[in-house]
């Protein structure tokens, strides 16, 4: 079910008891303890109000709602809401957690047709997977908080390519005790695929719609048989809502709303739905907007009742009209996924509620999807309907992202970026249609006819706005010695994030140029053996872009566990690192040894390192000897206190105590003034300002015996802000931990001096004192960088006076691949760069490779690792 009522000033509980006379005394009964919810303690209960539909009454009580019958609303409440609900006079009495106790009743019976578990469903979906290459694409959208991928597989004829098609999307099991949905879209995946090429209505479906289904979208609710996800939260209130949060960010909201919402930036849903039970009814927006329509109403009216007329027991509903409600027409909801997914991600996109039992037993489960085996097929077939055709630069003929609004309904929708595709999903009527985008002029097409029998193609080209268009140019060198680099600069719209043009520079002077309409921009430039610079610039007239790359130090892989961007982002490039970035969620431990040093930047997350799975992960990193630096403010406090990571403090973070979360600046601590994370390459101030805003910014932990205290807190100076740890007989640190946010540090300069001291220390430990114009002795050549690689790498070579140098590579069989260098050299450092291509010009293969240097004054060899 749906639904959640949020608070009001307490002033409302006074006008309630003012009207505590009108209801009945109550016996104080509580819930037995299996129907309490697990991760939150709260419980379902009926409250009576005075009189039918005088559920807003309620609000500002904190209810998480699930149905309003009547004077009858169905809540789930904890115990202090229980009583406090009593004390102002309502009759409000626990009642049995069916869904609980079904749950608790029903083990999956192997080889039996019975509802999916977690694992049951992963084996099936992979085994799906593997039977249909052609037809499917299984991938995960994330994590759950405990670890349980959220599983989407796409069906279309050609799965694993993104096609000028509309795109469809089924969710199911948001809440974890209503199942159903999980089954049912179980049934239609294996449907859809059983009979492909066979019924010819399911082989359009499949042909011509991109089929996302997501089954179980919180898998640790459904495995603990609760409506909430392990964090205590319910996922259908957690969405931004256009009412009460208009905020569209990810930041800080539940894991997997994060996930879904993060899916969804990725496509141009046209239509969708989420499937839910303890009711029989379609549900479509507004949910929160008590009184409005949509621009769309009609429409989802439409399709709403063209599923319920192909679903009997719902068209004959006695409690909805034909089984079809605006959401708000049933009672008020905030932060539902449907409200969301149309009004920011212009999806239309309904609740679905198929059985008035949340859990039943699975001998209903065979009856169910007959009764919405038609209708789910109908409904996935209208995302075909409408107005759909392809946008385009009349010039260049590249798509365009163009903006569609139907004028006569005043509802925009998008073109996708790599298609310029867009599906306008429209009843039959004669429309006017204007297309625009940034930099064209803004087309309109009257008298577009659509019909009930087939949608209408509509494909424009847009003029450019010569006013609105300006060159940017630039040139691409080496940081170092301002040679010119044959480098891709990559253009993207920096308020979507959607890539705009991708340009190759000329070899020979490092130059490109690119025509742009006004915006704002993000420009990164990439060439091998050098680390990535991006800049952002506002573009309102002709405009120079220019970059000069450093030389990559090291391979870095940044592990975000969290959705919030961290100055690392942009710090480690700058410092002249090659930075991967990945997420919690995405994140491959068997990839990390590919990686110089493994960096993972919790930042303020709420709870970070929650995946126990990525916990052992890393303990198992350190244990091995390799490199690791780890930051966040809230790790302390996650792993000392709640929930408690004892093996994780110990063998991770290095820390024994937790004291405070706002603990003050950084103070280097006596004795460690002349540490290299201190001093080298750069002389650290003293203090480490760190401005404090919220929980999560700065945790004061006391070190273990083993560890090293180098930066202290202010409030607790024997308590970390940096402590290092270096095992017995090692060469440098292998572990560093800031206990902080790094972004709170209030000097971003300061804090990219410590960051470099870090990864100095860590890495290459402290230079060997060199002295000045120290002689090359010999033909020395250097690491090349980065290694592996995955597009070519840079490397030094020393001569102690000019002679001829011979430099090739050859692959792990002792074939020649390319001469690098054939021909006199000066003596003295040089840094030279090779591009990634064999003789042929082609990009070398995956492999192990060896670069080998020969002349006069000696030879030498380095190993090199291409991936890919």
């Amino acid at each position: 079910m749906i639904r959640h009522l949020r608070p009001l000033a307490t002033l409302l509980l006074v006008w309630i008891g003012m009207f505590a006379p009108l209801f009945s005394a109550q016996a104080e009964e509580l819930p037995q303890p299996v129907d309490r919810c697990p991760f939150t303690g709260r419980f379902p209960v009926e409250i009576t109000t005075a009189t039918p539909f005088a559920y807003q009454t309620l609000q500002g009580w904190d209810l998480d709602v699930d149905d309003v019958r009547g004077s009858v609303v169905r809540a789930y409440v904890d115990d202090a809401q229980l009583a406090a609900l009593r004390d102002a006079g309502y009759p409000v009495e626990p009642i049995v957690n069916e869904a609980r106790r079904a749950w608790a009743a029903s083990p999956a019976w192997p080889g039996r047709e019975d509802y999916h578990t977690y694992e049951t469903l992963t084996a099936e979906l992979q085994q799906i997977a593997a039977d249909h290459p052609d037809l499917t694409q299984l991938f995960s959208i994330g994590t759950s908080v405990q670890g349980r991928s959220l599983w989407v597989l796409k069906i279309s004829d050609n799965a694993a390519a993104d096609e000028a098609e509309p795109e469809f999307k089924f969710s199911a099991t948001i809440h974890g005790d209503e199942p159903t949905g999980t089954e049912m879209c179980v049934y239609l995946i294996r449907h859809l695929l059983q009979n492909y090429g066979v019924d010819p209505e399911i082989t359009a479906l499949v042909d011509e719609i991109e089929i996302f289904i997501c089954p179980l979208h919180n898998p640790d609710g459904r495995m603990n048989g609760t409506r909430y996800n392990a964090e205590g939260f319910d996922l259908n209130r957690s969405f931004p809502d256009p009412r009460t949060d208009p905020n569209d960010t990810p930041d800080g909201r539940p894991t997997e709303v994060r996930h879904m919402m993060n899916f969804a930036y990725d496509h141009e849903f046209v239509l969708g739905a989420n499937y839910h039970g303890g009711a029989l009814v379609m549900n479509y927006p507004w949910d929160t907007w008590d009184g409005q329509y949509t621009p769309d109403d009609d429409l989802f009216e439409e399709i709403c009742l063209g599923y319920s007329f192909r679903n009997p027991p719902m068209w004959n509903s006695t409690a909805f009209y034909h089984g079809i409600t605006i959401g708000w027409a049933w009672y008020v909801v905030a932060g539902g996924m449907q409200d969301w997914s149309y009004h920011w991600r212009n999806e239309l996109h309904v609740t679905i509620e198929m059985s008035n039992t949340k859990w039943p037993a699975s001998t209903a489960l065979a009856g169910l999807w007959e009764n919405n085996r038609d209708a789910m097929l109908y409904y996935l077939g209208q995302a075909r309907i409408g107005v759909s055709g392809l946008v385009s630069d009349a010039l260049s003929g590249r798509p365009v992202a163009a903006t569609v609004d139907v004028v006569e309904i005043g509802k925009d929708i998008r073109a996708d970026a790599l298609h310029g595709f867009y599906q306008r999903m429209l009843q039959p009527d004669t429309y006017t249609l204007a297309f625009s985008a940034p930099g064209y002029v803004t087309q309109t097409i009257g008298s577009v006819v659509v019909s009930a029998s087939a949608g209408t193609e509509l494909n424009v080209q847009l003029v450019r706005d010569p006013a609105m268009w300006n060159t940017v140019s630039g040139t691409v060198t080496e940081a170092e010695t301002g040679t010119p680099l044959a480098a891709q600069v990559t253009v993207r719209q920096h308020a979507s994030g959607l890539v705009y043009e991708v340009l190759a520079c000329d070899p020979l002077t490092g130059a490109y140029a690119v025509g742009l309409p006004d915006g704002e921009y993000d420009f990164t430039a990439d060439a091998p053996g050098h680390a990535p610079q991006s800049q952002t610039r506002m573009i309102a007239a002709d405009a120079t872009v220019d970059f000069a790359l450093a030389a990559v130090r090291a391979t870095v892989l940044l592990v975000k566990d969290t959705d919030l961007t961290t100055r690392l982002s942009s710090d480690l490039p700058t410092l002249g690192y090659l930075v991967t970035e990945q997420t919690n969620w995405d994140t491959d431990p068997a990839t990390w040894t590919d990686y110089d040093l493994l960096i993972w930047s919790a930042g303020s997350a709420g709870n970070p390192v929650s995946n126990a799975t990525l916990r052992a992960a890393l303990e198992g990193h350190v244990a091995a000897g390799r490199p690791l630096v780890i930051e966040g403010g809230e790790l302390g406090y996650d792993a000392l206190i709640s929930p408690r990571y004892v093996t994780f403090a110990a063998n991770v973070l290095h820390v024994a105590a937790y004291h405070l979360d706002n603990a003050g600046n950084l103070e280097v601590r006596p004795g460690q003034v002349d540490n290299p994370l201190v001093t080298t390459p750069n002389a650290l101030p003293g203090v480490l300002q760190i401005t404090y805003a919220a929980y999560g910014d700065q945790d004061a932990v006391t070190p273990r015996p083993e560890a090293t205290l180098i930066f202290g807190t202010h409030s607790y100076p024997s308590d970390a802000g940096v402590v290092a740890y270096q095992p017995a007989g090692a060469d440098r640190p292998r572990t560093v931990y800031y206990a902080f946010n790094y972004d709170a540090l209030t000097s971003a300069e300061t804090g990219r001096a410590l960051l470099e001291n870090t990864l100095q220390a860590v890495l290459f430990g402290v230079p060997a004192e060199v002295p000045d114009e120290a002689p090359v002795l010999a033909l020395r050549l250097g690491r090349p960088m980065p290694t592996p690689t995955s597009g070519g790498a840079s490397f030094q070579l020393a001569l102690p006076e000019s002679a001829p140098v011979r430099l090739a590579l050859y692959d792990a069989s002792g074939r020649l691949v390319r001469t690098l260098l054939d021909g006199p050299v000066l003596g003295g450092e040089h840094r030279l760069v090779w591009d990634g291509l064999d003789a042929a010009g082609l990009a070398a293969a995956p492999g192990i490779y060896f670069l080998k240097a020969d002349s006069p004054a000696g030879s030498a060899g380095r190993r090199l690792v291409v991936i890919r």
